[in-house]
């Protein structure tokens, strides 16, 4: 039977950064540091199998319907998708909304995202079908960030207990999807830099795409297309007839998680928008909601049977969540099936720990 924990790289890194200060997230440390996250949590290590790889965000991490919504969510398909050129128009009005839709942060405040996630965990047997099963599970994380941003940050993260069930449902496997997905609590360190090796100091890591500094950001050039082919060029082109997915589905993902670090400035963003309206193929659902219901505009791929969607409001040029969806069944999971949903909020309050509006 092969457990599958669905999270990607980019948020293995963002959750590892949080529960591992001793692990520094990447390449290399990723698959020994996931072994450790699960351990931490209390979940059983995922059995190792031969599949093909998948190259990004393509096995779900973070699933859900609404919260209001607590049935199977299934999503019909046209059979006609709709123009692809339409996105990189999206992409680029949204680029120049951005720097005059930014709130303001004023000296002493500070800037707060919430993370709303729903993540997916699925089992799927070779030998035997009724050990099939898949389920979603919620999770929370916040973020304070200081106007300084050299000053300490708060990271906090929850897992809220929440399980909506796919397949399979049991009472034992009820019991084991209870366990916690993360050890919840607040990490605290100046610049953010909660994940840093033995003898490194807060605010003194170049970053890396995974973990952006303010340095490593400025190093990024600013021509759409340099850009465009600089972030591709972090994936490898995955072997000739292997049938794995190509490079372009996971720049969404790598460019979502810059956008909501923390660290990306206005016109940084606006230049990662502007290289992914070069990616061919972007398709465009005008009518897509993120895990708290808000209506925005998709923007997506479909590879190996999971449709990716970046979820952009277009008033304000701003990321408010993303989408997975399956389009190809699998034994644990039907088509239609939405088994990610993410939804991100950004605004500005007075005192870290606090949310806007209290």
């Amino acid at each position: 039977m092969n457990v599958h924990e669905m999270w990607s790289n980019e948020e293995l890194d963002r959750a590892l950064g949080v529960l591992n200060a001793e692990v520094s997230p990447g390449d290399q440390a990723l698959a020994a540091a996931r072994a450790e996250l699960m351990a931490a949590a209390g979940a059983p290590e995922p059995v190792q199998h031969k599949t093909k790889r998948h190259w990004g965000r393509w096995v779900a991490a973070v699933a859900v319907v609404a919260a209001t919504v607590t049935s199977l969510q299934v999503i019909p398909f046209s059979d006609e998708p709709p123009v692809a050129t339409a996105a990189a128009s999206l992409l680029i009005n949204a680029a120049d909304k951005i720097p005059t839709s930014d709130p303001v942060i004023k000296p002493g405040q500070y800037l707060h995202i919430e993370e709303h996630w729903w993540g997916a965990t699925a089992s799927i047997s070779d030998q035997n079908a009724s050990e099939n099963f898949a389920y979603r599970f919620e999770m929370m994380v916040q973020r304070w960030i200081p106007a300084k941003r050299t000053q300490e940050w708060l990271l906090r993260t929850e897992d809220t207990g929440r399980r909506e069930w796919i397949s399979g449902r049991t009472a034992q496997r009820e019991e084991q999807a209870a366990v916690p997905k993360a050890i919840p609590g607040d990490h605290r360190a100046r610049c953010g830099d909660i994940n840093l090796l033995p003898g490194e100091q807060p605010c003194q890591r170049k970053g890396n795409w995974s973990t952006p500094s303010a340095e490593f950001l400025a190093s990024l050039p600013t021509d759409p297309r340099q850009l465009h082919d600089l972030i591709r060029e972090q994936f490898p082109a995955p072997p000739p007839g292997s049938g794995a997915e190509d490079r372009d589905a996971p720049m969404l993902s790598l460019v979502a998680n810059i956008v909501w670090s923390g660290q990306a400035s206005a016109q940084i963003r606006a230049n990662l928008y502007r290289a992914l309206a070069l990616i061919p193929g972007l398709v465009v659902d005008d009518r897509t909601p993120n895990a708290d219901g808000r209506i925005g505009v998709g923007l997506g791929l479909d590879r190996e049977g999971q449709k990716y969607e970046l979820i952009l409001d277009t008033e304000s040029g701003q990321l408010i969540g993303e989408r997975t969806t399956q389009t190809k069944a699998n034994p644990a999971i039907p088509v239609g099936t939405v088994t990610r949903y993410t939804a991100v909020k950004i605004g500005v309050v007075d005192k870290m720990g606090d949310k806007p509006g209290q």
